[in-house]
């Protein structure tokens, strides 16, 4: 399979807590007209992980005629919520603004994301423009809708309180000790459906 693939390692999508920000992306070898893009997000409880988790979903959505482009963001303990999306929305940005020379077709870039990523990707496709969540990482004004969204094991609403609701996350997981009921229901996938 790694024959029909080819692998860019350490692309830099955008900037964010003074820092680069970077992306490794999965494209077919052979040359052919403008490809369906999906942005792969990673897991890991929005404090571990990183992009190359993501690899075997690149290297077979490349090997099946797609562009994976596996995102960086930036964890909890580097910074605080919102830079997670912020960092997600920047890579759609840059997604869409490189989509010719990534060979995408720039309006069918889907979102797919696992755990942690998969909240954040619900999240980007429920609020394209929206302005909490935009950030300054890059390519300001370049459109953050998806065509699609696939999100494995999402966290989808979150609360405050020590007292646990049935199918939510605590929103200190994300936010820690600070949050508060109004933060926990904006960063709640289900709440901008």
């Amino acid at each position: 399979m790694s024959d029909s693939v080819n692998i860019r390692k350490d692309v830099v999508y955008g900037s964010g807590g003074g820092r680069d920000l970077r992306c490794d992306i999965y494209s077919p070898a052979e040359a052919g007209p403008a490809r369906p893009g999906v942005l792969l997000v990673h897991g890991g409880a929005w404090r571990g992980g990183e992009r190359g988790i993501m690899a075997g979903y690149g290297t077979r959505l490349a090997a099946q005629g797609f562009v994976g482009v596996a995102c960086e963001y930036r964890l909890t303990p580097e910074s605080p919520w919102p830079a997670h999306i912020e960092d997600v929305k920047a890579a759609l940005r840059w997604t869409r603004a490189n989509a010719s020379e990534l060979g995408i077709e720039s309006t069918k870039i889907a979102a797919l994301g696992r755990s942690a990523g998969a909240h954040l990707v619900l999240l980007a496709a429920g609020t394209p423009g929206h302005a909490a969540f935009e950030g300054t990482g890059g390519n300001a004004g370049v459109p953050t809708d998806v065509a699609a969204v696939v999100a494995v094991f999402p966290p989808t609403f979150f609360y405050t309180g020590e007292q646990r609701v049935h199918g939510g996350t605590a929103a200190r997981a994300l936010m820690g000790d600070g949050a508060t009921d109004e933060a926990a229901k904006l960063a709640s996938p289900l709440h901008h459906v």
